[in-house]
């Protein structure tokens, strides 16, 4: 869980320092970005969601430093220098070993990372991470107080040529998928994104999430001729 961020000389937010930790070992569990248009919003998200999903902090990266929380509340940190990356080693050694040896490479960090997780039951940086990019180009007008698991045919109104409806159907389906696999990965703490799409595709995914919001309904691929 990622509790600290910074960013350098970014092109559209500049220099700054994100810090999401309540405490020394406990990160906060729901984190409101909130700004106008164009103020760096997504571009924060965007880079979170590069790093959960494994991405170095490479020698063009406005990403500084990234501080992370792991499942056993232990505090790891990534450096970004200007001349060579440096990480801070996973646990293992003192803190004067650690300046006394010569430079810990990305491949040594990702070496040590795969290491730890073959030794014990988690990954240092577990990559789960859901992340939906903004949506633009559509309104919707609430008829009722129905939840979106009780979706209904007539619940929004078409506006204009957008069909907001369809595009809020697509969005729900999306939210309940996600919900989902946010409950498969709190029962499988060391499955990987990967090993989990492998085991549930995202069309059987769809098809359970289209199936669960219309009773009467199935839904069936066409293949294009």
């Amino acid at each position: 869980m990622i509790g600290y961020i910074k960013f350098e000389n970014e092109i559209k937010i500049g220099d700054i320092e994100l810090d999401f930790f309540k405490n020394k070992n406990e990160v906060y569990n729901t984190i409101v970005l909130a700004g106008e248009n164009g103020c760096g919003k997504t571009t924060i998200l965007n880079a979170i969601a590069a790093f959960q999903r494994g991405s170095y902090l490479h020698e063009s990266s406005s990403v500084q430093k990234v501080m992370y929380l792991d499942e056993n509340g232990k505090v790891h940190e990534i450096l970004r220098e200007k001349e060579s990356l440096r990480y801070s080693k996973p646990g293992g050694i003192t803190q004067e070993e650690w300046e006394d040896a010569n430079e810990f490479t990305e491949q040594d960090f990702y070496a040590e990372k795969m290491k730890l997780s073959n030794e014990k039951p988690y990954d240092i940086r577990n990559r789960k991470v859901i992340f939906s990019e903004a949506r633009s180009g559509f309104e919707v007008k609430l008829e009722g107080n129905n939840s979106n698991y009780d979706y209904e045919e007539d619940k929004y109104e078409k506006k204009g040529a957008n069909y907001s409806g369809i595009v809020q159907l697509l969005i729900d389906l999306e939210e309940k998928d996600n919900y989902e696999f946010i409950k498969y990965a709190k029962l499988n703490p060391t499955c990987t994104y990967e090993e989990y799409m492998k085991k549930n595709s995202r069309i059987l995914r769809f098809k359970k999430a289209y199936e669960s919001m219309f009773e009467e309904l199935v839904y069936v691929a066409r293949s294009q001729k």
